[in-house]
């Protein structure tokens, strides 16, 4: 039964019993019994009636998760197909068009997330350029430089820390040439075996890692058109 078809029929079911409930009104003086009956009857096409549209109701809305379950499946149910995808978007031949000289010889701080102009500025005053000089300072001393709260100081060392602590790249090549299941793999083994310490509620997703990549092969790119 569809959910069109559920309505209708709770639409009739409620003509019906207002129908009845006015001949049983008109009967009421003539045939007491009767127009009883008739009473009852509307109740009970009433009960139905309800129970329809509650019915076709929970219908309409299973039908619309199972829509938006459509919607939200990827193409590749196979996560090894999604990751050979991903690493086939990557340029072989972009690293030997790149002047050595120009690849930073760590991750500069701008991969992570939150990191506007005006941070980057601030940590290059101070000295720290990359995310290895991250980790080196503490929270406190990144929360003063930066002007910013000491939670999100210290979301950024975390961040630092499991790129190149628990994800083992400290380069951007190594890090372009990485895929965000394969990174966040290493990551959650490096976290679970406690070679990290992250703070409570700290999460690192596969859309995570995929936007640390995306930004290191977008920093590979810039340097190699500088470098043509």
């Amino acid at each position: 039964m569809t959910w069109v078809g559920s309505r209708q029929q709770a639409f009739f079911a409620t003509i019906l019993a207002v129908l009845l409930l006015v001949f049983a009104v008109i009967l009421w003086w003539v045939n007491t019994v009767a127009s009883v009956l008739l009473i009852a009857a509307s109740m009970s096409l009433c009960v139905m009636s309800c129970c329809q549209t509650v019915t076709s109701g929970d219908v309409e809305v299973s039908e619309r998760g199972r829509r938006r379950r459509r919607m939200l499946t990827p193409i590749f149910d196979d996560e090894d197909a999604l990751e050979i995808e991903f690493e086939d978007e990557f340029d072989d031949d972009l690293s030997d068009r790149i002047d050595a000289s120009k690849i930073p010889s760590g991750l500069p701080v701008d991969i992570i997330e939150g990191m506007n102009p005006r941070v980057v500025g601030r940590l290059h005053e101070a000295g720290i350029d990359r995310l290895t000089d991250i980790i080196d300072t503490s929270p406190e001393e990144i929360a003063r430089i930066c002007e910013v709260d000491f939670l999100e100081a210290k979301v950024w060392i975390a961040d630092a820390s499991v790129i190149v602590i628990g994800g083992g790249v400290d380069d951007i090549l190594s890090l372009s040439k990485s895929t965000p299941v394969g990174l966040l793999v290493k990551i959650e083994q490096a976290i679970e075996s406690g070679k990290i310490v992250t703070p409570p509620d700290y999460q690192v997703t596969e859309e995570t890692t995929k936007a640390w990549i995306l930004a290191a092969r977008d920093e590979l790119v810039r340097l190699g058109m500088s470098g043509s």
